[in-house]
């Protein structure tokens, strides 16, 4: 397929699904007031060597040619306030056959 759309599927199917799929490692934020509240969310980053969705996202688009358009979702993300963590980590190409 010579279409990107057609590139990207192809790309998916190239996948061999061998990796677990991890979720951000966990930050507690302690607020010690009168009622000792705390919170728990995520990293903005995925632990070394951990992968999620978005880290197969940014793989997709780098095994196309399109590592540019990463950048530009990271950018974006960031200018809205957001994170969107495994954006950073690309699943290793070696996890796609060619």
């Amino acid at each position: 397929m010579a279409t990107f759309a057609g590139r990207l599927i192809d790309a998916a199917n190239n996948y061999n699904n061998s990796l677990p799929y991890d979720l951000p490692p966990l930050s507690i934020d302690v607020q010690m007031g009168d009622a000792g509240n705390f919170t728990l969310a995520t990293a903005d980053t995925m632990a070394p060597g951990q992968y999620n969705s978005n880290s197969f996202a940014a793989a997709l688009l780098d095994n196309v040619g399109a590592q540019s358009d990463v950048v530009a979702l990271q950018t974006y993300v960031a200018k809205q306030g957001y994170a969107a963590p495994g954006l950073e980590q690309p699943v290793p190409q070696k996890y796609f056959h060619k």
